[in-house]
């Protein structure tokens, strides 16, 4: 067998695994529950269900009004509700109830009727002091409080076989033949790792190695609680790349500020970089929602919900990166060095205006404009590529491995320092100091180009980390509503609550798949169309 006939199967074999168990977790949903019941009073029947332990309000349904001394039957409708463990509350009022028959029926899972024996068999009765007889032809209990229910812990509904077998089986034979077929390596997430470009000049693989190391700050800190605050950190990387990666080509040649056609370019490719994927977003989470007004806000950039708080500082980043540069320009004709003093003074003022001036649009609430961070950057492309020979061979001493050493310790102090949890507070140092953290994410740039040939260099230039970044924005902006999926998939169907590396490791990898789809879909066609 061939390596491609290999991998194709072994994916067809995963892709089976795990749609196995989705079938057998999604499957045996109630579609209703129909109660052939009798009360000696007027009540309703209450039904919980769950895929655990735990019984939730979020997760019952109740009938109508029952009519007394009667047997009646009760339907009420579960809407496919997973059911591995089902409580039947008998009532609001205490009194006799009589259950002579319970159906439970599903859309893709086995018919399931229970009679009296069998009710009294697979449900016990939690309630104080209640007496439960099987009677011929029901099961009769005699309340003593209003807090009445029975519950029965196996699950009563099995998937239907050929659907159990059947669709995990179907799905993977069609994967076979598509990876049989297909040229995996020209896909475009995988294809762009070895050809990736950027608008100008080479493409430093270590940096998107610390692109992709921002993002997993980002992820651990919306996933796993010892991580609380490293978010911060990994955005200030962001923008602090964004500002020296854009700043780079007008370092370069300064003249170029000066160029309609590149800054047509440099406008273009940027509305590029992030409309299509940030509106698919607003479109699947809001439009189609019904939420018009949040959807307008965000549309235009003046609202930046959770997460997305970021993507409307970065729109101002690049309106502001013109005139910015122009007067970098300027003072560089005058003297060369003045730009340095020239954009620490617009950083120091920007940090310091920041707090009550220069607010945009966030969560719930204006927040400041971080353009000092951006400029951090911006000043860290003027130091390499304008000032680099002099910082290099000052840098470089030892071959490389001090200024390693340094973008080792910066990193540590992103991951355990951004938060007081180490000495057990509470305050979010990355947010309240965020200047010195900035500053610290610009010399970690710098560190990382001039530390050679280290180890360091080589792990952020390893092909894992290459991949996450490439794809890094659609991460950025989809991750959370995968973590929304694991985190009530996981409490419906198992009861549990999922966090930590567990949640840390399955957001990782989901969100990177289906940013994998949105970047060959979405981001791809719009940038090569640049």
């Amino acid at each position: 067998m061939s390596s491609r006939n290999m991998h194709a199967l072994a994916a067809a074999l995963l892709c089976f695994a795990v749609l196995f168990a989705v079938c057998n977790a999604v499957l045996p949903g109630a579609a209703f529950i129909e109660a052939v019941v009798q009360f000696d009073r007027p009540d309703r029947l209450q039904v919980y269900y769950s895929g655990g332990r735990d019984f939730a309000e979020q997760h019952s349904a109740v009938s109508a009004v029952i009519e007394p001394n009667m047997p009646q039957k009760a339907r009420i409708r579960l809407n496919h509700a997973p059911i591995k463990r089902l409580r039947l509350d008998l009532g609001a009022e205490p009194g006799a109830v009589r259950l002579h028959k319970l159906i439970i029926d599903g859309y893709f899972a086995q018919r399931v009727v229970l009679e009296p024996a069998e009710i009294f068999s697979f449900f016990s009765v939690h309630s104080a002091g209640a007496a439960v007889r099987l009677e011929q032809d029901h099961v009769a209990i005699q309340t003593n409080d209003d807090d009445s229910y029975i519950v029965c812990n196996e699950p009563l509904l099995q998937p239907k076989p050929l659907l159990l077998w059947g669709l995990p089986s179907l799905f993977a034979f069609f994967l076979f033949l598509l990876l049989q077929q297909a040229d995996i390596a020209s896909f475009a997430p995988f294809a762009d790792l070895r050809g990736k470009r950027p608008s100008v000049g080479e493409n430093i693989d270590a940096l998107d190695g610390l692109r992709a190391f921002a993002l997993l700050l980002v992820v651990a800190d919306h996933t796993w609680g010892f991580f609380s605050g490293a978010g911060r950190s990994g955005v200030w990387i962001f923008m602090t790349l964004s500002g020296f990666l854009l700043a780079k080509p007008f370092v370069q040649q300064p003249e170029r500020i000066l160029s309609l056609p590149f800054l047509r370019h440099f406008f273009v490719r940027r509305i590029k970089r992030i409309v299509p994927v940030y509106y698919t977003y607003i479109l699947l989470v809001f439009l189609l929602h019904g939420r018009i007004e949040e959807a307008a806000l965000h549309f235009l950039f003046l609202k930046g919900n959770g997460h997305l708080w970021v993507v409307p500082q970065e729109i101002c980043f690049y309106l502001l990166t013109p005139p910015v540069l122009l007067l970098c320009l300027l003072l560089f004709r005058i003297r060369p060095w003045l730009v340095l003093p020239g954009l620490l003074g617009m950083i120091m003022l920007a940090n310091w205006f920041s707090e009550s001036v220069l607010l945009i649009g966030g969560m719930d609430a204006p927040i400041p404009l971080y353009l000092g961070v951006f400029l951090g950057g911006m000043l860290a492309s003027w130091l390499h590529y304008g000032f680099g020979p002099q910082l290099s061979q000052l840098l470089r001493q030892g071959g490389g491995h001090g200024a390693a050493a340094a973008a080792v310790l910066i990193l540590l102090v992103f991951v355990l320092f951004s938060h007081e949890r180490v000495w057990g507070g509470k305050r979010f140092f990355a947010l309240i100091y965020y200047p010195w953290f900035a500053a610290a994410a610009a010399a970690l740039i710098l560190a990382v180009l001039e530390a050679g040939k280290s180890p360091l260099v080589s792990f952020l230039s390893s092909l894992p980390l290459r991949a996450l970044s490439l794809v890094s924005f659609s991460m950025y902006i989809f991750h959370t509503l995968v973590i929304d999926v694991l985190r009530k998939g996981a409490e419906l169907y198992s009861g549990g609550h999922l966090a930590g590396a567990p949640l840390f490791i399955s957001t990782l990898l989901l969100s990177y798949l289906f940013a994998c789809v949105t970047y060959a879909l979405i981001e791809r066609p719009f940038l090569r169309s640049s």
